[in-house]
């Protein structure tokens, strides 16, 4: 509705309807749980044990995948996600993506198909690079080093990743429009 057309000044607009799914993972147990969130109050619709606590949770709402970082296995799990219209299903396992460090952290592209996982050791950080196009069989297209960071974010439609680096307290920005890390010109931004 538009804020100016209405005639009762001072109202909100009725909220749009609510539909979806939401998921959790907890880092002290072992359970993926989803919630129905359509309607007024969110309804627990289903758990499953995945064998070993999430760090991090990643879901692409458009092609209906959802990435588990379950960094004491040292993989990310990939499971099919519901259409909920038709109700809430569990969801269903597809692949896992083995890896040589503990990953924290993940990041879903809809659009280009791709995973971003980002993995720690004392030695610094990585960030893996997944095509997910076929989910039940993902490749790993590059591995780059980064700092170790915890706080990150991905512009999917420009194929920008923006990572927060606390050790030299900047704002780190890559185009990773080509299966690669490349810092863009005038970055890292100092946020000292």
């Amino acid at each position: 509705a538009d804020a100016d057309a209405d005639a009762d000044a001072g109202s909100l607009p009725d909220a749009p309807q609510k539909s979806g799914v939401v998921y959790l993972g907890d880092y002290v147990d072992p359970m993926l749980r989803w919630y129905d969130i359509t309607g007024d109050h969110p309804e627990a619709s289903g758990e499953l044990d995945v064998g070993a606590s999430i760090h991090d949770l990643a879901v692409d709402s458009v092609n209906h995948i959802l990435a588990a970082a379950i960094d004491t296995e040292r993989h990310v799990r990939l499971f099919r996600l519901d259409d909920p219209a038709g109700g809430v299903d569990a969801p269903a396992a597809l692949s896992t993506i083995e890896l040589a460090e503990a990953p924290y952290l993940v990041q879903l592209d809809p659009y280009h198909a791709r995973l971003y996982i980002h993995t720690a050791t004392t030695d610094g950080g990585k960030v893996y690079i997944a095509d997910v196009s076929d989910p039940a069989n993902p490749s790993i297209l590059n591995e780059v080093s980064t700092p170790i960071f915890g706080s990150w974010s991905l512009d999917p439609v420009r194929r920008i990743v923006f990572l927060f680096n606390g050790i030299d307290t900047t704002l780190e920005v890559y185009d990773v429009g080509d299966d690669t890390m490349t810092m863009l010109s005038g970055a890292p931004i100092d946020l000292a």
